[in-house]
C-alpha cells in the first residue's frame, strides 16, 4: 500500500502527516526547521523516488532551500539556491528577464543537486 504524505508548513516550522492510501487516520511527527517560516514545498516525482523541496526562511540564518529524497525523513540544505531565487525575482522585476531565467535555472540545477536543474526549468518555461 502507498504511503500518502502531506507537508504543512508555518511560521514556526514543518509539519508532515504521513497516512495510508484510504488516507482516514493521519500522524504528524516533530516539527522540522523548528521557528523557520516555511513558505513553500513541492515535490518532483520525476525519478523512481520522489524528492521533496520546501524554502523556509529564519530570522536568524536568512532564506534557505532545503530537499528530501526519503519524503521527508532527512533534509538536505541546498547551498546558495534560495540567494540565486532572491536575486532572479529582483532581475525579474526590473525588466531583465534573460538574466533571471539564466540564475532561475543555475538555482534549479542547484536544488536538482546535478544536471536535471536545466530540465526542470526547461519543463517550467515551457508549461506556463
Amino acid at each position: 500500500m502507498s504511503e500518502a504524505v502531506l507537508l504543512v508548513g508555518t511560521k514556526k516550522g514543518l509539519w508532515i502527516g504521513r497516512s495510508d492510501e484510504r488516507r482516514e487516520h493521519w500522524e504528524f511527527g516533530k516539527p522540522e526547521f523548528l521557528m523557520e517560516g516555511i513558505y513553500a514545498t513541492c515535490i518532483d516525482t520525476r525519478g523512481e523516488s520522489p524528492r521533496v523541496f520546501v524554502s523556509g526562511h529564519s530570522e536568524h540564518w536568512g532564506p534557505g532551500v532545503y530537499r528530501s529524497d526519503d519524503l521527508g525523513r532527512t533534509w538536505t540544505e541546498t547551498q546558495g539556491a534560495a540567494v540565486r531565487f532572491q536575486l532572479g525575482r529582483a532581475l525579474w522585476a526590473r525588466g531583465d528577464r534573460r538574466r533571471a531565467r539564466a540564475l532561475a535555472e543555475q538555482a534549479l540545477a542547484a536544488l536538482a543537486g546535478d544536471e536535471e536543474g536545466t530540465e526542470i526549468h526547461r519543463w517550467l518555461t515551457t508549461h506556463r
